[in-house]
């Protein structure tokens, strides 16, 4: 899940076009998805763990991680339908672009701050 790279060009972008925009919806669903998965997994990881069923948190992270493959496409399908909606077809105004740049640039700097 962490093979993808977020391109820091959208944060700067004023007046974005189609690509832009599709690039925009794909890190924000992608975002969210990988939360939403990585919560799952570390939670369900930890109970199990806690029940005595896996040795390490990495051998029921890597499970669970397997279980959970699905959740992750779920949301992320989810996420980037209605990111494309709401950019490519209702934003006249580049209300929203403004709103997804900033939400992007929370994502980026959380992310960042995970990585080793």
């Amino acid at each position: 899940m962490t093979a993808y790279r977020f391109p820091r060009s959208l944060l700067a972008i004023e007046c974005p076009n189609l690509l832009n925009k599709v690039s925009a919806a794909f890190a924000y669903a992608h975002y969210h998805a990988r939360f939403g998965f990585e919560l799952a997994v570390s939670s369900m990881a930890k109970i199990a763990l806690r029940e005595c069923k896996f040795r390490t948190m990495e051998d029921a992270e890597a499970f669970f991680g397997l279980g959970y493959i699905s959740l992750y496409f779920s949301i992320f399908a989810k996420h980037f339908c209605v990111s494309l909606i709401e950019l490519v077809f209702r934003d006249s105004s580049q209300s929203n672009w403004n709103t997804y740049q900033l939400c992007l640039n929370v994502f980026f700097h959380e992310s960042e701050s995970r990585e080793p």
